[in-house]
C-alpha cells in the first residue's frame, strides 16, 4: 500500500525518533528486542494482553530478516519460513491463551513449533502499539485535522527508573562461558548498573541491564577490556501524558461526513466501508469531532462524545446505541483498521539498523471478511 500525505505526516514522526546503529552486520535478537521495547514500553500495554517476545529459539541467528504481519496464520507462516525471516513481529499474539502441549493437531500449536523448528523468533506489540504517541492509534486519526486531540483511555503509571538512560545486553564468550558471566556481573554492578535479568542458553550466558547516562564512559571502557560482547542503546522518552488507547478530538474546521467517508477509506486503501448513520443524519450531515479506536472499539468509544466514530468492528447493540447517542459510526474491518500502519513502522525499523536488517510486510496477511 503506498502512503498518502496524510500518513507520511506520522510514519516522518516515527523515522526522526528513530536512531541508526552503526554496525555493518545484522542485529541480533537482544537487540531487536531492545529497540522495540523502547520504541513502545510494554507497561503501555493493557493487563489483560499478552505483549513482547513470545518465542524465542535456543541459539537464535542474527535477524537478517523480519516480516510484519496484523494476524499470524498458517499461510502467513509459510511466507515467513519461504522468505527466510529470522523473526515475526505480529501485531496480534498469536499465543493468548495458556498452551497445554505443542502438537501438530492445532493450528496456533503448529505456528509455535514452526517458529521453533526454523528458529524465527515471535514479537507481538498489540496495545502497546494502540497507546505510544505516533503509534497506531495516532496513525489512524491521522486524516483529520484536529484542532486538539487526546487518548479516550490514557495510559496509567509512570516510566520506571527514568534515571536509567540506556539499555545494556552483555554475552559472555562461550569458550569460558562460566568465567566471563561473573566478569560480566562484576562490571554490571561496578557501574552502577540494574540488572533486569540473566539467563543461560547452552554454553552462553546473557545479562540484561539498564544504565546512568554518566557511567556509561566507565562502563564502556571496562567491558572494552574484558571479553564479554555488549551491546548499549538509549531508551527512548515516552510522555505518558500523550499516550493511551484511542484518540478523540475536535476539528480545526467541520467538514461534511461523506468527505470524513473519504479520508477513511483513502488511509486504509478500501474502495468500500461500512457506516451506520446517527438517528436524523445524512451523508452531508457536519462532522466537528472525531474518536478512533483501532479493531474493537466498543467499549473503549461507549459514552465518548464524538459526531464520529472509527473503528474496526462493533457489535449490533452498540451501533444502535451509538446512534440513538448522537454519534455515526465508521466500521472498517478489525484488522484493516490496523494493517496500513506496518508501512509506517517498516522503515522506521529498518532504518534504526542502517538496513542491515531487511524489513518485509506480508503480501498473505488479510482481514477474514471480504465484502462481495
Amino acid at each position: 500500500m503506498s502512503l498518502t500525505s496524510v500518513t507520511a505526516r506520522v510514519c516522518d514522526r516515527l523515522v526522526s525518533r528513530s536512531m541508526a546503529t552503526m554496525s555493518d552486520s545484522p542485529p541480533l535478537l537482544p537487540q531487536v528486542m531492545s529497540f522495540l521495547t523502547s520504541f513502545a514500553p510494554l507497561h503501555l500495554a493493557e493487563s489483560w494482553d499478552n505483549v513482547g517476545l513470545l518465542v524465542e529459539p535456543l541459539n537464535p541467528p542474527p535477524i537478517k530478516k523480519a516480516l510484519l504481519t496484523i494476524d499470524l496464520t498458517e499461510d502467513v507462516m509459510d511466507e515467513a519460513v519461504a522468505a527466510n525471516a529470522n523473526l515475526i513481529i505480529s501485531y496480534h499474539p498469536p499465543i493468548f491463551q495458556a498452551l497445554k502441549r505443542i502438537t501438530g493437531d492445532k493450528w496456533k500449536e503448529r505456528l509455535v513449533s514452526r517458529c521453533l523448528e526454523n528458529k524465527i523468533a515471535l514479537f507481538s506489540p498489540h496495545t502497546s502499539w494502540d497507546a505510544v504517541k505516533d503509534g497506531l492509534s495516532d496513525w489512524l486519526a491521522s486524516p483529520f485535522d484536529f484542532a486538539e486531540k487526546q487518548p479516550i483511555l490514557k495510559s496509567p503509571g509512570r516510566l520506571s527508573n527514568p534515571a536509567f538512560s540506556h539499555h545494556v545486553n552483555v554475552f559472555s564468550h562461550p569458550p569460558s562461558a562460566l568465567d566471563d558471566a561473573l566478569e560480566c556481573e562484576r562490571i554490571l554492578n561496578q557501574n552502577g548498573c540494574k540488572i533486569l535479568s540473566s539467563s543461560k542458553i547452552e554454553n552462553q550466558f546473557k545479562f540484561q541491564a539498564i544504565a546512568q547516562k554518566e557511567s556509561l564512559s566507565g562502563l564502556e571502557a571496562s567491558l572494552n577490556n574484558s571479553s564479554c560482547i555488549y551491546n548499549i542503546y538509549e531508551r527512548v522518552s515516552v510522555p505518558l501524558s500523550d499516550c493511551g488507547t484511542g484518540r478523540v478530538g475536535k476539528l480545526k474546521a467541520a467538514i461534511k461526513l461523506s468527505e470524513a467517508v473519504e479520508k477513511i477509506k483513502k488511509l486504509v486503501n478500501m474502495p468500500q466501508i461500512r457506516i451506520a448513520l446517527e438517528k436524523g443524519k445524512t451523508m452531508d450531515s457536519s462532522v466537528e469531532s472525531v474518536a478512533v479506536v483501532a479493531g474493537s472499539g466498543a467499549s473503549v468509544l461507549r459514552g465518548v462524545r464524538a459526531d464520529l466514530y472509527v473503528t474496526g468492528e462493533m457489535l449490533h447493540h452498540d451501533i444502535l446505541d451509538a446512534n440513538h447517542c448522537g454519534s455515526s459510526v465508521v466500521l472498517i474491518n478489525h484488522s484493516d483498521s490496523e494493517r496500513g500502519y506496518l508501512s509506517c513502522f517498516a522503515p522506521l525499523l529498518s532504518q534504526h539498523f542502517s538496513g542491515t536488517l531487511d524489513v518485509i510486510i506480508s503480501q498473505r496477511d488479510r482481514d477474514p471478511i471480504n465484502i462481495v
